[in-house]
């Protein structure tokens, strides 16, 4: 038994409350309880009520109240000596006592318990790739960097003319050089760290330059940082030094010139190393390599810009603006 109720039996035993309902109801109240009067039936005898008591409050229930320490309050009245004989007329048979209940004040409607997630009505789908190159343009685009000069257009008459005039016989038919994807292309892609939020638009590149040049006229390898450290086919180690392609065959890199900051890798290539690159094609073939870069004209470090054709790897890439970067190259 709560001490509530405790304390209500010793209040109706102290007060002799009897019958009044109103009062013990109010005494009930101050005690944080509710009570219901009896509802109106044939009083049972003695020994009905007795046991009915016997089951509704058992000894256990009422230890505190017999062998407690709880004292009544001052008074100068003596106690009236507490009596088992006198529960039944005290205390009725069928009192209900409850603990007064006070109504939960209203909550937001997320205090009741966490929403359940809703369940998505199909599988995640990843975003559509958006390459840096425009789609509708980039074959175009890669043919002009990989192009390099080469005398197959139409006769060269001024030349012609100016043999015949001095004398001498024309034995092979000068021709007028255009741009050309016939002497092949080496393409060199950068593997490392710094390039890897570009890993697929360097593989949609690759595929692209393997239809554009042709997979027998095009040589690929990869390398870390820069080509001066060493250049390897792929799916071997790049632990090979650079060698020249074949005479005038133009050399074009995919890179981030070491712009790109990758955590826990050793410090990205100085300028200094491609410019060694640079020089070293430049004696080679008698052109400078072309650079696919990411990154915008204002972060490229100046001194590169006079020994790499630069060219910039978004989607404003055009072939003409694409001609007008690599027209040292030639």
């Amino acid at each position: 038994m709560s001490d509530g109720v405790g304390d209500l039996v010793r209040a109706h035993l102290r007060l002799d409350l009897r019958r009044d309902d109103e009062l013990i109801a109010r005494v009930a109240a101050l005690l944080g309880l509710e009570w219901a009067p009896p509802e109106v039936r044939e009083e049972p005898d003695v020994a009905d009520s007795r046991a009915a008591v016997d089951v509704v409050l058992d000894d256990d229930d009422f230890g505190d109240l017999f062998d407690g320490p709880t004292a009544p309050a001052a008074s100068s009245e003596r106690a009236p000596e507490v009596r088992r004989d006198a529960l039944p007329d005290a205390l009725p048979a069928r009192t209900r006592l409850m603990p007064k209940t006070t109504p939960r004040s209203e909550g937001p409607a997320w205090w009741d318990g966490p929403a359940t997630l809703p369940v998505p009505s199909s599988s995640i789908v990843a975003l559509d790739h958006a390459p840096l190159l425009d789609p509708s343009r980039s074959r175009a685009v890669l043919a002009t960097s990989m192009a390099s000069p080469v005398a197959i257009g139409e006769v060269d008459i001024p030349r012609v003319v100016d043999a015949i005039v001095r004398g001498r016989g024309v034995v092979h038919v000068p021709r007028l050089s255009v741009r050309s994807l016939a002497r092949g292309v080496q393409l060199l892609i950068d593997r490392g760290p710094g390039m890897l939020p570009f890993r697929r638009d360097v593989d949609d590149l690759v595929e692209q330059a393997r239809a554009v040049v042709g997979g027998d006229r095009l040589e690929l390898l990869w390398f870390d940082g820069c080509p001066a450290s060493g250049v390897g086919a792929f799916g071997a180690d790049a632990d090979e030094p650079w060698t020249p392609p074949s005479s005038e065959t133009p050399v074009v890199c995919v890179s981030d010139i070491g712009l790109g900051r990758a955590l826990g890798r050793r410090a990205p290539p100085s300028s200094a190393e491609w410019t060694t690159f640079a020089r070293h094609v430049v004696r080679s073939i008698g052109r400078r390599p072309v650079v696919w870069i990411p990154y915008g004209p204002s972060r490229w470090p100046g001194d590169l810009r006079r020994d790499l054709a630069l060219v910039l790897w978004d989607r404003g890439a055009t072939s003409q603006r694409v001609a007008d970067m690599t027209r040292g190259t030639r």
